[in-house]
Order: C-alpha cells, then structure tokens, then sequence
C-alpha cells in the first residue's frame, strides 16, 4: 500500500505531448517511478494509505466519477493483463486505421501505385 501512495506523488503523463519527444518517455517514466516507489517503501519510506481514495487523493483529481468496486470486485480473481492483446499496428491507433483501410481497399481491387490519383480521408485534427 505504501508503494502505491508513493507512485500516486509521481508525475504523470499528458496526451499534450503527442508529437514530441516527452510522449514515449511516459511508460518509461511510469516504470521508473513504480521501481523507485516500490523500492522506497520495502526501505521503510512512507507516503499517505490513502493516496488514491482520500478527499484530496489521486482518483478525486482525474475524475469525477469513482466506483471504488472496480478496484476491489474480483481482486486476486481477475487479471487486467489477461484482456490485454498485441498492438493493432506499428505505432499506434490514431492514424494508422486510416492507412489499413487503403491497403486493404488496394488489395481487394488489384490496384497499383499508378492506379491511383489520390484518396481523402477526413480525420480527427490532432491526426495530423
């Protein structure tokens, strides 16, 4: 529990970093933090056991809503790991789709490069 109320004082990512060089610091930064929070507590550092629920705590921060069930509801049961799959593509979710969606429009209709004069696709601005 110490752990955790040592990792909720760490910084956390910002979705205005994609695009630049701080965005996939983030997960390395995550990991860096969960370690060093982990190590700090089995040496007796301390941090509030509320860290997350408390009114001034992480979740009150990032939310509005919290159903403290989802925490606790089949604890040591069910793994959030085990619905984790591969990455969809090679570098994420935002722009790639667009980009499947031609080569599959290629291959079902036997295009080549020189077959097509241009395709427009509309997407979210931040895609760009």
């Amino acid at each position: 529990m110490m752990a955790i109320g040592i990792a909720a004082s760490q910084h956390m990512g910002l979705c205005e970093q994609f695009g630049t060089m701080a965005k996939p610091r983030h997960p390395g930064a995550a990991a860096r933090a969960g370690i060093a929070s982990a190590l700090l507590a089995v040496n007796g550092f301390t941090a509030s056991e509320r860290a997350i629920e408390a009114l001034r705590g992480f979740a009150q921060i990032v939310s509005t809503q919290c159903d403290w069930s989802q925490i606790t509801n089949e604890l040591g049961e069910r793994f959030e790991i085990a619905f984790n799959t591969h990455k969809p593509f090679a570098y994420g979710i935002v722009d790639q789709p667009s980009i499947d969606s031609c080569v599959q429009l290629r291959n079902e209709n036997g295009l080549k490069a020189d077959d097509i004069e241009g395709k427009e696709v509309r997407v979210y601005p931040l895609v760009l």
